[in-house]
């Protein structure tokens, strides 16, 4: 079985890094599987597993995560609290999050 999953560039672009837009993805990719009513997801002695299963039923279909601001001149970052230092821009530890652009900083 294939299943397609269509992004727009809009959508791509709105999304500010590849965790949220790997999430976003992943949930259109659910959207497309219960809008085909496929018995993976509607049939209680389905094949998906109980990973699976306790992720569909704990995920909320919106996700609404804070952002980090800079802690220079305090702009919203394009990174969520929750994505791991070692995959931002402009991360200094002990310090936080500042632009990752220090010359847009305004102080």
């Amino acid at each position: 079985m294939s299943i397609k999953v269509t992004l727009t560039e809009e959508e791509i672009l709105a999304r500010p890094n590849y965790y949220i837009l790997g999430e976003f993805t992943q949930q259109k990719y659910w959207q497309v599987i219960k809008s085909q009513g496929d018995t993976k997801v509607d049939n209680e002695n389905s094949s998906i597993n109980d990973t699976e299963k306790s992720w569909l039923s704990s995920t909320t279909w919106t996700t609404l995560e804070e952002f980090d601001n800079c802690v220079i001149c305090g702009k919203e970052s394009p990174y969520t609290k929750s994505t791991h230092i070692d995959l931002r821009t402009g991360y200094v530890e002990g310090m936080g999050q500042v632009c990752f652009n220090p010359d847009n900083c305004k102080k």
